[in-house]
């Protein structure tokens, strides 16, 4: 079941979208270039990246000077940057996408700044118990703001998720079922359609005043 978010816009009105996981190697990058890649349609997107170890790997398969990749790098159209840049691109952008990893004690601070939360989630056996006990028996730091989080399962065929979205939608949280997507620049339709009801109204804001930068362009 595919829940509609409904958000309403004000002219000039920005947003940060923070993408999150309660274990290591979930697919937050490659989720964040999804919706960036759906954001970019009709808005000023920029992607940032807490992980500098990512960014450093991006600039090395690219053979790009690691001093020039922090400064900013085009990636199929997206603008991407190290999360020192975050504030400056919250001015410059309409829409910024965090992707804040694995959920640590400081980016959960982080996390709880953004407008939009997104935790990617493990429907593994060893995992999913974790999950539970996060929304079930919520500590001070996530208390009140856990129903403001989209919980996302990937790689996880539908009836595992409808076994444990049974757990989860007794505690009043909204997850979802992603589907597998090899290429973040050519999403899913089955996506799309998530990240479209998980964001509502915020698809469509304005341009923003994006300054004009020259950032290193790959493909």
């Amino acid at each position: 079941k595919v829940q509609t978010i409904v958000h309403s816009t004000k002219s000039g009105e920005k947003i940060t979208i923070g993408v999150t996981a309660l274990q290591h190697h979930l697919g937050c990058t490659h989720t964040s270039f999804e919706i960036a890649t759906l954001l970019s349609k009709n808005s000023s997107v920029a992607l940032v990246i807490s992980d500098n170890a990512t960014i450093e790997s991006y600039a090395d398969f690219y053979k790009i000077a690691s001093e020039y990749a922090k400064e900013g790098i085009n990636v199929n159209g997206i603008d991407v940057y190290p999360l020192s840049r975050l504030q400056d691109a919250q001015e410059n952008y309409s829409a910024v996408i965090c992707d804040i990893g694995y959920l640590n004690e400081e980016h959960e601070r982080l996390f709880k700044k953004c407008n939009v939360k997104i935790m990617l989630c493990s429907a593994a056996e060893w995992d999913i118990s974790h999950l539970i006990k996060y929304v079930q028996f919520p500590n001070e730091s996530n208390a009140n703001y856990l129903h403001q989080i989209r919980y996302c399962f990937s790689r996880v065929s539908q009836s595992k998720f409808i076994k444990y979205n049974k757990f989860l939608s007794k505690s009043g949280v909204v997850a979802y079922r992603l589907h597998n997507s090899p290429e973040w620049a050519k999403p899913r339709t089955e996506n799309m359609t998530i990240y479209k009801n998980i964001l509502g109204s915020y698809i469509n804001l304005p341009e923003g005043n994006k300054k004009k930068r020259k950032l290193f362009r790959v493909k």
